[in-house]
């Protein structure tokens, strides 16, 4: 079995709430991203300096994510691409956990997301 290259759990969809998806690194204006920590550091990147770029940036994402997981292969389109978004932002807020409450501020007004256990205010506790 494959690991997730988030975190190193063996699964293709691994309990940290991560996604493994490793038949192909995304590609996004001919740079290749082979983990979700360049995913997720690219977005970062984006949205503080061009936030329409950071959210093309993010449908590919989300794009990559359609294509790639096995796992929805077997969905309806309009399911499949609904799935895919969820993953995504999900992906995007529990990373962001990992980081500072500015760039968590960041990640959540740019992409729409939150942490999918704390919510949108992590630090709040």
């Amino acid at each position: 079995m494959d690991k997730c290259t988030s975190c190193a759990t063996e699964s293709s969809y691994c309990d940290n709430l991560c996604i493994f998806i490793k038949k192909r690194d995304m590609e996004y204006k001919g740079q290749s991203f082979d983990t979700m920590d360049a995913i997720f550091n690219e977005a970062v990147r984006l949205a503080r300096t061009d936030v329409e770029e950071a959210l093309r940036f993010f449908s590919a994402y989300i794009q990559y994510i359609y294509n790639e997981a096995d796992d929805l292969i077997t969905l309806a389109k309009d399911e499949r691409l609904v799935v895919a978004e969820s993953r995504a932002k999900s992906n995007f807020g529990y990373f962001a956990g990992y980081y500072n409450e500015d760039v968590c501020d960041l990640v959540y007004k740019t992409f729409s997301c939150s942490h999918p256990i704390y919510g949108d205010h992590p630090f709040n506790f």
